[in-house]
């Protein structure tokens, strides 16, 4: 897992687990310990449901952990260089309701990408 405090939430980056343990529950241990080590939500982004059958299950999976998706807002992930394309993406948060998704994405994107 790679993540980075964001001041209101803590944004994870990148998360993965060894192919020969997933289906064990080492997956959502980790995430529950991660996400009971501070009272702040956190914050990932998923591709869209509609663009495969693995996107559909890592949803699932996030919801099944307590992320919520964050349907009302339009998120694009900004392009990694200047020759690659943008990738429109979903948020997930855990306790959604107590944050401002919106200055989340604007953390997101300067503090994380470097995009103003």
């Amino acid at each position: 897992m790679t993540s980075w405090d964001l001041g209101i939430v803590r944004y994870v980056e990148h998360f993965a687990i060894e192919p020969h343990l997933q289906g064990r529950g080492v997956g959502s241990d980790v995430i529950a310990q991660f996400v009971a080590m501070d009272s702040r939500p956190v914050v990932l982004e998923t591709e869209l449901s509609e663009t495969s059958e693995m996107a559909r299950r890592r949803i699932g999976f996030y919801k099944r952990c307590g992320f919520e998706e964050c349907v009302d807002v339009d998120y694009v992930q900004p392009a990694y260089a200047p020759h690659l394309p943008s990738l429109p993406l979903r948020l997930m948060i855990t306790d959604k309701n107590n944050v401002d998704v919106n200055k989340v994405v604007q953390l997101i994107h300067r503090i994380v990408y470097n995009f103003e």
